[in-house]
């Protein structure tokens, strides 16, 4: 069963040694970033196979909600499997009026996934009026918006629905 948790942030933020917020269990999340900015110096190597503000967010019957926060700095990994600079892997999130511009690089050259707003989206997420400023880079599969979106299992495509979004970084 996920964890269930609602929070606002309320002014900005410089943090250092990063372990992204739903880790390492599957978190359902209410985040209202009140256009404020979280800036990542670096993320730790205690992250695992997840780099970004939030790890493992959301539950496939359960909608999580991340809006209205800006992300800058660095989110480099060598190790995660996903990085995203809202979300490193989403399942059943709604992303809304986010910008991301933290350089995003992940290192992990077997499996290394990186996205400007969401690593790797898996079944259904939404992402809506969002933009990525930064450099995203990945051995694997990397995206502006998206690094990887699959769905449920191989039968199925992903309900990824990106609506108003704009990548302007490399």
């Amino acid at each position: 069963s996920p964890y269930t948790i609602s929070a606002k942030l309320s002014c900005d933020a410089k943090v250092s040694n990063w372990i992204p917020i739903g880790i390492p269990e599957t978190t359902v999340f209410s985040f209202d970033g009140q256009k404020h900015s979280i800036t990542i110096n670096n993320v730790s190597s205690a992250a695992g196979d997840y780099a970004g503000v939030f790890g493992n967010i959301g539950a496939d019957e359960e909608n999580s909600i991340i809006e209205n926060l800006i992300v800058k700095g660095d989110i480099s990994s060598s190790t995660a499997k996903y990085s995203g600079g809202i979300v490193a892997y989403s399942r059943g999130v709604t992303i809304k009026n986010c910008a991301n511009y933290a350089t995003i690089t992940n290192g992990n050259t077997t499996e290394g996934v990186a996205g400007g707003i969401i690593g790797h989206a898996y079944g259904s997420s939404t992402i809506n009026d969002s933009v990525n400023f930064a450099e995203i880079q990945a051995p694997v599969s990397a995206g502006g918006i998206v690094g990887k979106s699959f769905g449920y299992d191989e039968w199925s495509s992903s309900a990824l629905l990106i609506n108003k979004c704009v990548n302007i970084g490399d």
